[in-house]
């Protein structure tokens, strides 16, 4: 929350349905800049709804709000988008022909970047596009804070943030099997169910963890201390 409440702009990559965009836009500050961006259609289109539930926030503290059903990628253009389901969003594979059906649009963390101002955070959990994201941004080190899911990639992820400047630490979350609940009031109805399902049978299962790897750029703690 400290993090969210200094921020001037708010970068949210693979927004999904809005869990952490919502947050943002709770806890910013008033006139903080939020770029929210999905691929998913779906995922998109309740990321939208869940927005204006909140619709009068947004309005009282003048929060300048854009959502793009965009991927981010290492570079412009139309790829193939391949949906892995259950809500979980998905992947890009190669450029798209006339013939695909399944493309969506692609941006870079640095065009985003020129959308932002200020002191610039970023929640960033793409499936696995993380590592080539960072790789080819030119424009990084403007971002102060990073929160990520690295999806295998710790090892090389952390060595692109070290050499920019980035502190790095790992935290370890185990999903707990009772999270499931939250989804059963999900809208739409049939989305929530089968989602919460879907994540019950996950945990009690393969009782998974997930690691988040956080950065910060060094002098801007020491600006907010």
């Amino acid at each position: 929350m400290e993090t969210v409440k200094y921020a001037d702009t708010v970068i949210d990559l693979g927004a999904h349905i809005g869990t952490f965009t919502l947050y943002a836009i709770l806890h910013a500050k008033p006139n903080t800049n939020i770029i929210a961006v999905e691929p998913d259609r779906t995922n998109y289109r309740i990321l939208l709804s869940n927005i204006r539930k909140l619709s009068k926030i947004i309005k009282e503290k003048n929060i300048k709000l854009i959502t793009l059903n965009m991927a981010v990628w290492y570079k412009q253009g139309k790829f193939r988008f391949r949906n892995i389901g259950w809500s979980e969003g998905g992947y890009l594979t190669d450029a798209c022909t006339s013939q695909d059906k399944e493309c969506v649009d692609t941006t870079t963390l640095d065009k985003l970047i020129e959308l932002s101002n200020g002191r610039i955070i970023a929640k960033i959990d793409m499936e696995g596009a993380e590592l080539p994201v960072l790789l080819f941004s030119k424009s990084l080190t403007r971002i102060s804070d990073i929160a990520i899911e690295p999806h295998g990639n710790e090892t090389l992820i952390t060595k692109i943030l070290r050499r920019y400047g980035y502190s790095v630490q790992y935290t370890e979350y185990k999903l707990n099997p009772t999270l499931y609940k939250y989804w059963i009031n999900i809208s739409p109805k049939i989305f929530g169910i089968s989602t919460a399902l879907y994540r019950l049978l996950v945990s009690a299962v393969l009782t998974p963890k997930i690691t988040i790897l956080k950065a910060t750029k060094p002098h801007y703690d020491n600006i907010t201390k």
